[in-house]
């Protein structure tokens, strides 16, 4: 019998239509309202973590060392959040419903933030102050169970036979979020340090207050956007509660008796789960055996926020720029220093993408996805020397000679790091994934940098100069390169299933 097809938001995999085709188009323009909202989402919490250091600091009255524990804390409950976020997406709501509820969360955990600093304005109750901005911290951390939702949305808007323009659109969308942290990065320490903040503040014009109905207007205009195509998104639904299957069978794995013909330790549960489970715990399995190894990558890259911050504080950062018989002159807050990393990002990315990429594959040397992760994780080394190194020769003068500009060399590398290891691993996260498994796995990808954001808190208390951490962790993390190295060579790719084209004017009898 002859018919056209109906496509449902379910986006099942079969043959396309001349009609599908059109619908498509219209899928992947919905991709980009969700990369607008993901650039408002990055100002937001670059702009948020940037200065939160220094607000737990100058305005709550905590060491710098217990600050920058407090601040890694909060990134990495955050990133945890992720799990649940994933699996509740994979489970219960799907992606977009579990999107959309993370980011009403976060918007009443921003209003509550800004009703606190509202009463440490209107009412001369510090201890309230305190512990309603404590309370409002959490809450925007806890909010956190979005974040393996928004790339997970963009990506379902794709066939698989789109895989090509879906990796472009990931690079994009690390794109966006560089963008979106340059804006925040650099002005939301100017907005911040508007007014003091260590004495009661007695008008509205405070510049953490300022800042704080900036980031709530802006976040509200985030979401409204994502909300404008939202009938229109393909929205894989929840299929089951994925993640105590997988342990499940894992643990049926782990424990029971294997049986004659079982070619895998986990086949042993094919007898109470379906094979497409036990098929997609190996699946998934297989991918966390590549992420094990990046948690301390991330703990590299948290820095920014932490101890290169302190080290742009003790560096001459007062700045002159000449053109013709002008000149300008003016100090680079430290806080601001960070803004180097997404404007370098914003340059490095396309550099990648249009030029390093296909030039090594034109010399017969194509780049995987494990192999970028790969030499990320190598760029990250040097940038760890770069410190070590610049360290060594401030050390050797006195506070605030050395120039801000050599802090430049290690922003450089572990930007080109970022690029080549974050970008990869949010493409592999989602190729690698079951569309089963997609939130789960995604969530997994995002506990490497929520672990890592542990280790940087921890990091201040390591009983090393400034001058020996980052060489120690320097070649700690080339250890973990080799064992990266020895995983990816055994690594077993799955083969994402691709859409058989069929001729304009066809249909499916």
């Amino acid at each position: 019998m002859s018919g056209s097809v109906n496509t449902d938001e379910t986006r099942p995999l079969l043959s396309k239509t001349f009609n599908e085709e059109n619908e498509v188009k219209s899928h992947v323009a919905n991709a980009k309202y969700v990369l607008f909202t993901n650039i408002i989402l990055s100002m937001v919490n670059a702009g948020f973590t940037g200065i939160l250091a220094i607000y737990f600091k100058d305005s709550m009255g905590l060491s710098e060392s217990f600050a920058t524990t407090a601040t890694m804390a909060g990134v990495a409950i955050a990133c945890s959040m992720s799990m649940v976020g994933g699996n509740i997406a994979d489970s219960f709501w799907g992606h977009a419903k579990t999107l959309r509820a993370g980011l009403f969360c976060l918007l009443v955990a921003y209003g509550v933030l800004l009703a606190s600093r509202l009463t440490y304005i209107f009412v001369d109750n510090e201890h309230l102050f305190r512990i309603v901005s404590c309370c409002a911290i959490c809450c925007v951390y806890l909010s956190g169970f979005y974040k393996p939702c928004i790339s997970t949305l963009m990506g379902d808007q794709f066939l698989p036979s789109e895989d090509a323009l879906r990796s472009k659109y990931f690079s994009w969308f690390y794109m966006s979020i560089q963008v979106g942290s340059v804006v925040s990065t650099a002005l939301a320490p100017v907005l911040f340090n508007n007014v003091g903040y260590i004495h009661r503040p007695t008008s509205l014009k405070d510049g953490p207050t300022i800042l704080f109905i900036c980031i709530l207007s802006f976040l509200a205009l985030g979401v409204g956007v994502l909300m404008v195509p939202w009938k229109h998104y393909v929205k894989n639904p929840a299929k089951g509660n994925f993640l105590f299957k997988c342990l499940g069978i894992v643990w049926r794995g782990m424990t029971g008796k294997r049986s004659a013909g079982e070619e895998h330790w986990l086949d042993k549960s094919a007898s109470v789960y379906t094979r497409e489970e036990v098929e997609d715990t190996k699946h998934t399995l297989n991918v966390l055996k590549v992420f094990i190894t990046l948690p301390l990558f991330w703990g590299i890259f948290m820095q920014m926020n932490a101890s290169w911050v302190w080290q742009a504080e003790r560096m001459n950062r007062d700045v002159t720029l000449h053109y013709r018989r002008k000149s300008l002159s003016f100090t680079i807050p430290a806080a601001s220093v960070g803004t180097a990393n997404p404007l370098l990002d914003i340059v490095l990315i396309p550099a990648f993408s249009y030029g390093f990429y296909p030039l090594c594959k034109y010399l017969g040397f194509p780049l995987s996805e494990l192999k970028r992760m790969g030499l990320g994780q190598l760029f990250a080394v040097g940038a760890l020397i770069a410190q070590s190194l610049i360290e060594l020769i401030m050390s050797k003068h006195p506070a605030g000679e050395v120039s801000i500009w050599w802090i430049l060399i290690q922003y450089f590398l572990i930007s080109c790091a970022e690029i080549l290891l974050a970008i990869s691993a949010y493409e592999f996260a989602y190729s690698q994934a079951t569309a089963r498994t997609r939130g789960t796995v995604t969530a997994v990808w995002l506990l490497t940098l929520s672990t890592g954001s542990l280790l940087a808190a921890i990091f201040p208390y390591i009983p090393l100069s400034k001058v020996i951490l980052p060489g120690t962790l320097a070649g700690v993390q080339f250890l973990l390169f080799v064992v990266f190295l020895f995983i990816s060579w055994n690594y077993q790719p799955r083969v994402e299933e691709k859409i058989e084209e069929i001729p304009k004017g066809d249909s499916l009898e």
